[in-house]
């Protein structure tokens, strides 16, 4: 076997085995300090996921990618549902795009018409639904995440917002310190949405302060945040209509005073 075939079939068991065993922890006790150095790892595997996108001496790829591509990419990164003005400010400075909050304006839209059209489901740039599983405004997610990560609940726009900020703040950290380009880009993004939260300042980035805000701020609302997804989550698996799934039900208007 080709040593590219070999090393492809190693990263997709490697991927497989891991999620395998992220399943099986779902409601285990687990200590913190292990959960923290999985932790760790994952942020330091998609930076290394990032370099391997990217050609070898440089900070962007070769030829233009998409706006779908551009948001799947940001998305990916994120791991979390997020606003257009983040996702094009993110990927601008880490990917040294010119992707533009504009660019995402119709494209959900688009996404639709795209599912409409294969018999088989990509992967797709969908909106995030309401716990009536109602389309949401303002947030955009990917198809492949599971369910209860793509409902908005009353606290969701928080914590995935947290989740972002702490996805960045790794990211800052694990920058080579000769990369002042991508220092500043992303110290600028966060300073930019970051405001509320302490350790992030126009004097500079407390990265350590910044990260204990962020995760004491989740910890008071994420466990009922996601009980909230959860329960919504349920009732979503049970939808038979993919396109409901994907990018919720149609709202129905119902005729006031018309005839009885």
């Amino acid at each position: 076997m080709p040593e590219e075939h070999s090393t492809s079939a190693d990263l997709a068991r490697a991927v497989e085995e891991l999620q395998r065993a992220l399943a099986r922890a779902r409601g285990q006790d687990i200590d913190a300090t292990l959960l923290g150095a999985v932790d760790t790892s994952l942020t330091e595997a998609r930076n290394t996921v990032r370099e391997l996108a990217r050609p070898a001496g440089t900070g962007t790829r070769i030829g233009k990618a998409s706006v779908r591509s551009q948001v799947i990419e940001a998305l990916t990164d994120l791991g979390v549902p997020t606003s257009a003005a983040l996702i094009a400010a993110y990927h601008r400075a880490v990917f040294d795009s010119e992707l533009h909050p504009r660019g995402l304006t119709s494209l959900r839209r688009d996404e639709a018409r795209t599912l409409d059209s294969r018999s088989s489901t990509p992967v797709l740039v969908v909106p995030t639904l309401t716990p009536q599983l109602a389309p949401a405004r303002g947030l955009f997610a990917l198809s492949t995440w599971p369910g209860w990560l793509r409902i908005t609940g009353v606290y969701s726009e928080r914590v995935n917002h947290l989740h972002a900020v702490r996805r960045m703040l790794d990211y800052l950290q694990n920058l080579p310190a000769a990369d002042e380009q991508h220092r500043a880009a992303i110290t600028s993004v966060l300073l930019n949405f970051g405001q509320s939260i302490d350790g992030l300042s126009f004097a500079g980035i407390d990265v350590a302060a910044a990260r204990a805000t962020v995760d004491h701020q989740l910890a008071l609302i994420e466990g009922k945040d996601r009980a909230d997804r959860e329960s919504a989550a349920e009732r979503l698996a049970k939808e038979p209509d993919i396109t409901a799934q994907l990018f919720g039900k149609k709202r129905t208007l119902r005729v006031v005073g018309g005839d009885k």
